[in-house]
C-alpha cells in the first residue's frame, strides 16, 4: 500500500494557533504518501495563520464546536468514513515511512497503537526519556508519539473521554491497551523538545510524573491541569 486511500486511513490533527507548526508536519504526510483528502485539521478556533496554512495544502479545515483537544479531535473523528484513524499533535512529526510501519502493524493484527519518541534535542537527559517509550507500559506513551487506532473499536470506546482536559490521551491507551492488539511500533516520532528548553528539564519532569500519578489517582482532570500548569510556572 503506498497512500492513505489504500490505507482507509484518516489524518487528524488537533489544532490551535499552530501556525509555526503545521507546515512542516503537512509537508511530511503529504512527501509520505498521504493525499490531500485524507488529511483533516481539527481546529478550536485558531486565530494565527493556521487556516491559510491549512489551505495552502488543500487539506480538509474543519471549525470544531468546542475548543480542547479530545472534543475536537472527537468531532472530526465522527465525520470522517474511514476504516482507520491517525491522530497526530502538530508539533510532532512521524518518521519516514510511518505509513507502511502502520500498515504492517495491521496486516499483523494490531487495531491500535503508537510510535516510539525521539526529540528534536541533543539534550542527553531527553535520550533517557525516549529510550523507555519502546516498552508497552502506559507511563511510557503520551499523544506526542501519534496513535492509529481501528475506527470502530474507537467509536465503541466512545473515543476520546472530553471530561479530560489534560491527559487524554492516556485515557484512550489505557482502555486500548486493555482491550489488547496495541503495537509499539519500532521507529520513533520526532517529539519538540520546547517544553524542556524554555523550563527546567527536572521542572518538566516532575510535573509530568504528577500529573501522571493524579491521573492513576483518578483525580479530576481539572486539578490535574491546574498543578500541571502550577508546577511548570
Amino acid at each position: 500500500m503506498s497512500d492513505s486511500a489504500a490505507l482507509s486511513l484518516a489524518t487528524i490533527i488537533p489544532t490551535f494557533n499552530e501556525e509555526a507548526n503545521l507546515e512542516k508536519l503537512l509537508m511530511t504526510l503529504t512527501k509520505e504518501g498521504i493525499l490531500s483528502k485524507d488529511i483533516h485539521i481539527a481546529d478550536g478556533g485558531s486565530e494565527d495563520h493556521t487556516e491559510s496554512i491549512a489551505k495552502k495544502f488543500k487539506v480538509n479545515f474543519i471549525h470544531t464546536p468546542q475548543k480542547g483537544r479530545a472534543p475536537q479531535m472527537n468531532y472530526v473523528a465522527n465525520l470522517v468514513k474511514k476504516d482507520w484513524l491517525y491522530f497526530v499533535h502538530a508539533d510532532t512529526r512521524p518518521p519516514i515511512g510511518f505509513l507502511e510501519e502502520i500498515t504492517n502493524s495491521i496486516h499483523s493484527g494490531f487495531q491500535a497503537g503508537s510510535f516510539r519518541s525521539s526529540f528534536d534535542s541533543n539534550h542527553p537527559l531527553l535520550s533517557i526519556n525516549a529510550f523507555f517509550t519502546r516498552f508497552n507500559r502506559l507511563w511510557c506513551r503520551g499523544g506526542d508519539q501519534t496513535l492509529f487506532v481501528k475506527k470502530c473499536l474507537f467509536d465503541e470506546l466512545q473515543g476520546f473521554c472530553e471530561k479530560h482536559i489534560i491527559m487524554e490521551d492516556y485515557d484512550l491507551i489505557e482502555k486500548l491497551q486493555a482491550k489488547g492488539k496495541f503495537d509499539i511500533m519500532p521507529k520513533s516520532a520526532i517529539i519538540s523538545a520546547r517544553k524542556y528548553e524554555n523550563r527546567s528539564y527536572w521542572k518538566v519532569m516532575r510535573a509530568n510524573y504528577m500529573a501522571f500519578k493524579m491521573y492513576r489517582q483518578r483525580m479530576p482532570s481539572s486539578e490535574i491541569r491546574k498543578v500541571y500548569l502550577k508546577m511548570l510556572e
